[in-house]
């Protein structure tokens, strides 16, 4: 699998399973962070997109073929947001 975004043709074949993503960052020009987990097996790949204020406070996320996935509920942990389906922060 190959990461294109932002041209970086970056193999990320090895990141990805069922419990494991690559992780993309980009802040944009008015201090929003976007952060871009990748995840799942080549036959079941998903991705979501989760988006913080320039403040660091979460305002919304998107995705796809992901919801309710380890690889998603982990990064969303690390990310220091409840995973998908619970209230509050797993510790």
């Amino acid at each position: 699998m190959l990461f294109m975004l932002d041209g970086s043709g970056k193999d990320i074949t090895s990141y990805c399973s069922e419990d494991t993503f690559y992780q993309y960052e980009r802040t944009n020009e008015n201090g929003y962070r976007h952060v871009l987990l990748i995840g799942g097996t080549p036959d079941n790949l998903g991705w979501t997109e989760i988006v913080f204020d320039k403040n660091g406070s979460f305002v919304g996320s998107t995705g796809i073929g992901s919801a309710y996935t380890e690889w998603e509920n982990i990064g969303r942990r690390q990310l220091g947001l409840a995973p998908w389906g619970g209230v509050g922060v797993d510790d």
